[in-house]
């Protein structure tokens, strides 16, 4: 059991560690999101009823999006070059 612990933590660090520019994303803020679930206008992308300004969209190096927040705003989203 602690082997898959260990394993699972060991993913979330590796998948955490390219959340940048740093001044998005802390130890907490961020984490992945179904793609669905975020939503673009002509100037602001919004997830879950946050909303964050299409400039703070970077690509997503693991083919997942992620979103980072704060309790009111979203401060920045990565995702995928080719989002399905």
């Amino acid at each position: 059991m602690t082997a898959i612990a260990d394993a699972l933590l060991a993913g979330a660090i590796l998948a955490h560690s390219f959340y940048h520019p740093s001044w998005c994303c802390n130890e907490t803020d961020c984490r992945p999101v179904p793609c669905a679930e975020i939503r673009y206008s002509n100037v602001h992308v919004s997830w879950r009823g946050l909303r964050g300004t299409l400039w703070s969209t970077y690509p997503s190096p693991d083919a997942a999006c992620h979103v980072c927040t704060s309790s009111i705003a979203l401060r920045c989203v990565f995702i995928p070059e080719t989002v399905s």
